[in-house]
This record gives structure tokens, C-alpha cells and sequence, in this order.
């Protein structure tokens, strides 16, 4: 029962979200991402995030998104694979910078960074309005999460507590020494190269020859 009635919450906060998006006149691409954001808010089992995630969230995505949109316009006319893999590649730099307590958002961060290089042209006023959805995303899927609630859910999760963290310095140089690091940059770094190469060899004209063929 509290998994039709997750499914439901969700649904209806992707919904919602999207039209408030879209009635206070967001782009199509903000709109996604107020729909996106409202869907994976709302948690299966109704347990609540830590307070501490909604700002701290808010400042992670909105930062690594403008250093994308920053280096998108200042190398505007470098190849969109090179600028990709750059700032994929200094993502995975700030991501060692992150404290123990924000580990969790290492693959928000990741993502965010490049998310404004997949637009064709990206742009502050974009990278606002995307901010703005995100933010809209969040509260409504909350505040849904939070009127369907049943009556007993789940404490909050806590943060484990960081005995053990590192310093700074030498959080930095354990990660560069980390050849599961290096891996993670080089992937990230050629992600979109890699998709547009497969994408290129798809044989599109030997499977529309195929099907030619078959209807003969």
C-alpha cells in the first residue's frame, strides 16, 4: 500500500511541478527540471530528508551549473566535446574538495557541472530559470511527500558522524592518489565523446537497406 501510494505521490508532484513551471512561464528545458526534481524528492518509503539537504543542495547545483554555463560561453567556440570533458574533468576536482557530510551530493555535483553544455547555446538567463524549477521541484515534492505522509514513517537519516574525516589536504591527495579517481575523470571526461562516436557508427543506412529488403 505505501508503494501505490509512493507511486501516486510522485507522479502527481512531476505533474504539478511541471504545470506551476510552465504556468509562470519557465522554458521547456527549466519545466523537465522542476518535474525531474519534484519526482526524486518525494522517498519511497516516506522518510524524511535532513533539513540541512534543501539549501546545501540548492547552492551545490546552482555553483556547479554556473561554472558550466561560465566555461560554455567563454570557449563558445571550442568543440562541445572538449569543453564537455573539461569541465567534467574539474567537477571530479571540486568533488574531492566536498566534507564528509556531502559526499551524498558527489554525483549531483558531477552531473550539474555539465548539464548546461548539453543546450546548444547555454546562458545565464537558462541557467536562472533552471535554478528557479529546481527550487520549485524541491518544495513542491516536499510539501506532497508531506500531505500524503502515512500516519508512521520513518525517522530522518542522521549524518554518520566524521571521526575519521581528513583534512583538506589530505583528503585532496589520498583522492589524486586514488586510481579509481583517475578512472572516474577519464570516463566523465570522454562521456559525451564516446556517446557522439556511437552515435556516429550506428549503421542507419545499412538497417534502412535491411528494411528496404524485407518489404520487397
Amino acid at each position: 500500500m505505501v508503494q501505490l501510494r509512493a507511486a501516486w505521490v510522485i507522479a502527481l508532484a512531476a505533474g504539478l511541478a511541471g504545470a506551476v513551471c510552465d504556468g509562470i512561464g519557465l522554458s521547456s528545458g527549466a519545466v523537465a527540471y522542476g518535474a525531474v526534481i519534484a519526482a526524486l524528492v518525494v522517498r519511497p518509503d516516506f522518510s524524511r530528508w535532513p533539513l540541512a539537504i534543501y539549501p546545501v543542495l540548492l547552492v551545490v547545483v546552482g555553483f556547479c551549473m554556473a561554472i558550466g554555463v561560465a566555461l560554455g560561453l567563454a570557449l563558445a567556440s571550442v568543440p562541445q566535446v572538449f569543453v564537455f570533458g573539461l569541465v567534467a574533468a574539474l567537477m571530479q576536482l571540486l568533488i574531492l574538495l566536498l566534507p564528509g557530510k556531502l559526499r551524498l551530493l558527489s554525483g549531483v555535483a558531477a552531473v550539474a557541472g555539465v548539464l548546461p553544455l548539453l543546450s546548444s547555446s547555454p546562458s545565464w538567463s537558462d541557467w536562472g530559470q533552471e535554478l528557479l524549477a529546481i527550487a520549485l521541484g524541491l518544495a513542491i515534492g516536499t510539501t506532497l511527500q508531506l500531505a500524503f505522509s502515512p500516519a508512521v514513517i520513518p525517522p530522518a537519516e542522521s549524518a554518520p558522524p566524521d571521526s575519521d574525516e581528513l583534512p583538506l589536504a589530505e583528503r585532496v591527495k589520498a583522492g589524486l592518489q586514488s586510481p579509481f579517481f583517475w578512472r572516474k575523470l577519464v570516463f566523465a571526461s570522454l562521456a559525451l565523446a564516446i556517446g557522439q562516436g556511437v552515435g556516429a557508427v550506428t549503421p542507419k543506412e545499412g538497417l534502412d537497406n535491411l528494411l528496404l529488403r524485407n518489404r520487397r
